[in-house]
C-alpha cells in the first residue's frame, strides 16, 4: 500500500481506482464545471474594482501590513489588540478576572502564540 493510500484510507477518505475505459463525464457535470470555470473567471476579475473601492475605507496600516508581513501574520497581530483592551480594562474598572476569564485568556492567548509562529 502507498503512503497516498495509507493516509487517504487513515482519513477516512475513499480511494478513486482510475481505469483506462472509465466512462466520460456526463453532459450535466461538463456543465457544472463550466459554470464554476466562468464563476471564478468572474470573481477574479471583480477582485481589481472591490479592492480599489475597499482601500478607501481600510486604514493604511492594515494595507501595508497585509502587503508586507502577509494576510495571516497580519490578522495574528491585530488578535493580539483585544488582549490589550481586556487588560486595560481590568485595570481602569478595577475588576478581577473569574477563573472562566483566565482559562479562556491562556486557551486564545495560546492560540494567538501558535499562530504567530512560522
Amino acid at each position: 500500500m502507498s503512503r497516498i493510500a495509507f493516509v487517504k484510507k487513515l482519513c477516512g477518505c475513499q480511494q478513486i481506482e482510475v481505469k483506462s475505459g472509465a466512462e466520460k463525464p456526463r453532459i450535466k457535470e461538463k456543465k457544472a464545471a463550466i459554470l464554476m470555470a466562468v464563476l471564478a473567471a468572474a470573481l477574479y476579475a471583480l477582485n481589481a474594482p472591490v479592492s480599489k473601492m475597499l482601500l478607501s475605507y481600510v486604514p493604511s496600516t492594515i494595507m501595508a501590513g497585509l502587503l508586507y508581513l502577509g494576510a495571516a501574520k497580519t490578522s495574528t497581530y491585530y488578535a493580539v489588540v483585544p488582549f490589550i483592551g481586556a487588560a486595560l480594562s481590568l485595570v481602569i474598572f478595577r475588576e478581577v478576572p473569574r477563573v472562566s476569564f483566565i482559562v479562556v485568556l491562556l486557551i486564545v492567548g495560546a492560540g494567538t502564540c501558535l499562530a504567530s509562529i512560522d
